[in-house]
């Protein structure tokens, strides 16, 4: 960035502010309580979603450098079957949404709901992307226990000045002196943006208190902060921007290496690189600045005196706009109400954030990928036998190693340089085994899947089998997705 580009510091910025220490203890309280309790889990459900052995596991140490290593896909498997049965539940029919009046009888009532259906049908099918945000959310459930997401109506104009001709009363053009048409500017305001938004938020970017109540932690919550990750030229582009009302810019301009700073210093997020793959560049500095930097702008919804208050802070250093109450940014909401709405697929009482369905099956899906390895090493064994080989002799140990057929191996003495270490085959029990724990993660996950059926004859060559196996999953499938419905969708 240039020099000109640098808005100087106010003073309002560098004073202590009651409102930003508020933002501060709410930020940090809440912070320290997700590390410890939520955020070492959060990132092992991540790294099973993503079929990666999570950090600290032993197929990521020295010792399992060179053996067999696969992550057995059963998480994924399981989270992608649940989101085709979302998929089929919410978007089986051309109608998205259905909407009824709570009394037939009253023809305002059924003439109203008829509107709102199809506003609704419209915005969902043309201006949202309600499929991909669904299924995210779903997904987003499943494997952190909670969806967290922000509602509000995006709206964006601009003036528009034109030239237009000066017409006299028959409607013909007034000419100047020098015989050109007269002209007169006007300004017309241009419509940029004018939609509703659902606009999914990672839950390590929501900070909620650790008090708030279970079955409706937004609301409950003394505080709600939003940490949002912006482009360095966006929150130019709001320092600049001027209020129509005051006059006055909508955001406070701390200096350029201030905000880097102040929003990157702390902004370290361990979840969030490990959800995007721990993709660190090392030569990054973060001194060299561009309209492409990313900072990080804290959204806090502060409830002081029984009323919301909402304002925008630079990490927790400056204060970037003054505290306004809830209800004139969101006047469509009622005292007490937020723009936020947290749901899950998993009911649990009186937790904030439920277990995850990836963490129910953590300990099977471990299972599961220590067999099978077990098993590929040993099938690698016997394939390819371990040679115990006197020390010091004449041997052409690169041979050995390779193993070729028909090839030869120069020795001085094949008697007593080499011995053979056999390696008996894997038993049958290891496939019983195999087939026991698919079994045991279908169940917990409520998943049907073909490799049961064909692991289990029995049940597979009857009619009545079938239907036994798919009874407890529907079950289960039927139970997350009214669950995700009434604590997400619905609000």
């Amino acid at each position: 960035m240039s020099e000109n580009d640098k808005v100087p510091l106010e003073g309002s910025v560098k004073e202590k502010s009651p409102w930003l220490d508020l933002a501060r203890r709410a930020y940090e309280s809440s912070t320290s309580y997700l590390d410890s309790n939520y955020r070492k889990q959060w990132e092992r459900n991540i790294s099973l979603f993503r079929s990666q052995h999570p950090s600290g596991s032993k197929y990521n140490s020295q010792t399992y450098q060179h053996r067999s290593r696969l992550f057995r896909p059963k998480t994924r498997a399981s989270i992608r079957t649940n989101e085709a049965a979302a998929a089929a539940a919410f978007f089986s029919t051309q109608d998205v949404i259905d909407v009824r009046p709570e009394n037939d009888s009253d023809p305002v009532q059924r003439d109203s709901a008829w509107v709102l259906k199809h506003l609704l049908q419209y915005r969902l099918t043309k201006t949202i992307p309600w499929f991909q945000t669904l299924i995210a959310a779903y997904q987003e459930a499943l494997v952190f226990g909670v969806v967290c997401s922000h509602q509000y109506w995006e709206y964006q104009e601009k003036k528009v000045t034109s030239e237009n001709p000066v017409l006299d009363a028959d409607g013909a053009p007034i000419l100047n002196e020098d015989g050109t048409e007269a002209t007169e500017k006007s300004e017309e305001v241009e419509i940029i943006k004018d939609n509703p938004v659902v606009r999914l938020i990672a839950s390590e970017n929501l900070r909620i208190d650790s008090a708030s109540d279970w079955w409706n932690p937004v609301d409950s919550s003394p505080y709600v902060i939003e940490i949002i990750p912006m482009y360095l030229q966006d929150v130019l582009e709001k320092m600049k921007e001027v209020d129509p009302k005051t006059g006055d810019p909508k955001w406070k301009s701390p200096t350029l290496d201030q905000l880097i700073e102040t929003t990157s210093k702390n902004e370290f997020d361990s979840t969030r690189q490990t959800r995007s793959g721990n993709r660190v560049d090392p030569k990054v500095n973060r001194k060299d600045l561009s309209e492409f930097t990313t900072v990080f702008i804290h959204k806090n919804i502060i409830r002081k005196n029984g009323k919301d208050w909402c304002y925008y802070t630079a990490g927790t250093q400056f204060l970037l706009t003054d505290p306004k109450p809830l209800t004139e940014l969101y006047p469509h909401l009622r005292n007490g109400e937020r723009p936020y709405t947290m749901g899950c697929a998993i009911l649990e009482a009186h937790k904030t954030f439920p277990t995850s369905l990836v963490e129910m099956s953590q300990d099977l899906q471990s299972a599961v990928n220590d067999l099978a390895n077990q098993r590929s090493d040993n099938v690698s064994l016997v394939l390819n036998k371990r040679y115990h080989i006197r020390r010091s002799a004449n041997i052409d140990i690169h041979a050995l190693k390779r193993s070729v057929p028909g090839g030869s191996v120069m020795m001085d003495d094949p008697t007593r340089d080499v011995q053979v270490v056999n390696t008996p085959d894997v038993t049958q029990s290891s496939y019983a085994e195999q087939d026991r724990l698919n079994v045991d993660f279908d169940e917990i996950s409520g998943n049907f899947s073909q490799s049961t059926v064909q692991t289990n004859r029995a049940l597979n060559e009857t009619v009545g089998g079938m239907e036994m196996l798919t009874a407890g999953a529907n079950q289960q499938k039927e139970y997350m997705l009214r669950t995700f419905a009434e604590t997400w969708v619905e609000p």
